[in-house]
This record gives structure tokens, sequence and C-alpha cells, in this order.
């Protein structure tokens, strides 16, 4: 005699997000057996390297560059200019690139993130084309992990963050951090989940619809 199977309800049972990156994984490997897609893992993944930042307006010495230069901190990041009516910021890659999304970190000591944004890419014909699954409204949190879903290919040299919405209309970003299309996106990096004594910052992924 052979066992009988267990009845489905001692199946365990795993979260949401867990099956999103699941059926993420499958997808990939099924794209590998068929040829179409390498799988990189988050063990060997690199961010994108950044060659320069433009800024629309800055505040004293809180330049562009210090959005890109791997510091987590509030005495290193870009400020925007007080009564700049778009800030923005772009960044120069080293090379065009097929990319998966970004790592955002914004605010001053916790608080006044980013609230409203877009982030668009320069595409082969020299145009700016809006990445709908990195459009968010309505954020209160400092640390934003935004996946690039398929809707657009984004393969490209430069990226440019608007900051659509933020307290007092100024745009405070603390470190953009690009990463190349893979399965899915790395972790925040630690300093954006504790910071000093303060309790740690919760872990925001946006998932293909922007939520």
């Amino acid at each position: 005699m052979f066992p009988k199977n267990p009845p489905l309800s001692s199946t365990p049972e795993t979260s949401p997000a867990a099956r999103a990156f699941n059926l993420r994984l499958a997808a990939a490997f099924l794209l590998i057996g068929a040829g179409l897609a390498p799988v990189t893992l988050h063990a060997d993944l690199k961010p994108v390297s950044i060659v320069s930042a433009k800024a629309s307006s800055q505040s004293d010495a809180n330049t562009a560059a210090k959005a890109i230069d791997g510091t987590i901190s509030d005495d290193s990041r870009w400020v925007s200019a007080k009564g700049d009516p778009a800030p923005s910021i772009e960044l120069q890659l080293a090379s065009v690139t097929h990319l998966g999304g970004v790592h955002l970190l914004t605010g001053n000591k916790e608080r006044h993130s980013v609230e409203s944004l877009a982030i668009d890419f320069r595409d082969q014909t020299d145009r700016w084309i809006e990445i709908p699954s990195a459009t968010i409204s309505g954020n209160q949190v400092p640390a934003l992990r935004i996946q690039f879903d398929q809707t657009v290919d984004v393969r490209t040299d430069r990226l440019r963050l608007r900051v659509l919405k933020s307290h007092q209309g100024i745009a405070r970003v603390k470190e953009i951090i690009v990463w190349p299309y893979a399965a899915d996106l790395p972790p925040l990096p630690k300093e954006a989940r504790a910071v000093g004594d303060e309790p740690p910052v919760p872990e925001i992924y946006l998932n293909q619809s922007g939520f």
C-alpha cells in the first residue's frame, strides 16, 4: 500500500511577497530554459556605475553629486533650492544597461520623505520616457525599493528622477542606487534600515503595479 497524499490543508502557507518572488524566479528560470534570458541573483548583483549627476537646482553645498556618492546620511544628500518649481536630478550611467530598478533614499532625519515622484529614462531616439511602475504618489517612508516592470524595456545610460510633491516643495535625496535587470532587487542597504537610535526603517517594496 502506498501512503496517502497529505490533505491540502497541511501544505504550509507562504506570504504574498514570497509567492510573488517565487513566481518571478520560476519565470526567469523558464526563460533560461528557452535560451531567452539569464537569471542574476542578489549575491551576483552589483549596482550600475553612475558617472555623474546634475540637478535642476541645489541648496548651498547640497549638490547632485551627493546623491550618488555611496553615503547614506543627512550630511551627504542632494537638496533642491527653495522655489524650484520642478525639482529633478539626472543620472549619467557608465554605459547603456538593461535596468531593473532603483533604491531611493530620501528625507531628513527619517522625516520629509519625497511624497510623489516619477522616474524617466532616455531612449535611443533621445526622448524621455516615463517608467509606469516608477511613478509613485502618497509615499510616507524614507527608503523605497522600486522595481521596474516589463511594461517598458528600460535600456539606457540616462535616468531622471522628478520630484512631484515634497515637504515645502523641496527635494531631499540621500542616495540613489541603480540596479541592472534581475529576477528581483536586492534588499535595501543596512544604513537605510536603522539610523542611530531610531527604530528600523520599514523596507518598502513596490511591485509591478507601483503599490
